[in-house]
C-alpha cells in the first residue's frame, strides 16, 4: 500500500454518515437517495420506542406542561400557514421534543432525535389522520 493509498484510506473511515448524507473531511458531502425499505423500518422504530412512553407521558402530565405543549401545537399549526418549511419543521421538533421529555428518559429523548435525521423529517406524522382530532387534552 502506497502512502497515498494510506491516506486515502484513512480519510474514508472518517467519513460520517448522518441520515440522508455522508460527510467525509476533505472529500466533501454525498447524498443519498430515498429508501423506502429504510425509511419505513426508522419509522416503525420510532412508533416502538415513542408508543412504549406514552403511559409515562401522561403519568408525568401537569397543568403547566399541557399548556406548554398547547402553546406549540397552536405555534406548529401557525407555521404550517405562515411559517417556512424550515420554521415548520423546527415548530415540529419543539412540540415532540416537549411531549418526550414528560417521559422521563433523557436518553430516549436524544435516542429518537438521532434517529429522527436518519430519514425525510416527518414520515411517521405523515401516517397520521389529517381529520384527526389534535387537541390535548388533561
Amino acid at each position: 500500500m502506497t502512502a497515498q493509498d494510506r491516506k486515502y484510506a484513512a480519510r474514508s473511515t472518517a467519513c460520517r454518515r448522518n441520515g440522508w448524507w455522508l460527510m467525509c473531511p476533505i472529500r466533501g458531502y454525498h447524498v443519498y437517495q430515498p429508501d423506502d425499505r429504510r425509511e419505513k423500518e426508522v419509522s416503525d422504530i420510532r412508533v416502538i420506542l415513542e408508543t412504549a412512553v406514552a403511559d409515562m407521558m401522561v403519568a408525568n402530565a401537569t397543568p403547566d406542561s399541557i399548556a406548554t405543549l398547547r402553546g406549540l401545537a397552536r405555534y406548529f399549526d401557525e407555521m404550517t400557514l405562515t411559517g417556512t418549511i424550515l420554521e415548520h419543521y423546527e415548530a415540529n421538533l419543539a412540540f415532540h421534543r416537549e411531549l418526550l421529555l414528560l417521559g422521563g428518559n433523557q436518553e430516549l429523548v436524544d435516542l429518537v432525535s438521532e434517529i429522527r435525521q436518519r430519514t425525510s423529517s416527518a414520515p411517521v406524522s405523515a401516517m397520521a389522520d389529517p381529520g384527526a382530532d389534535r387537541e390535548i387534552r388533561p
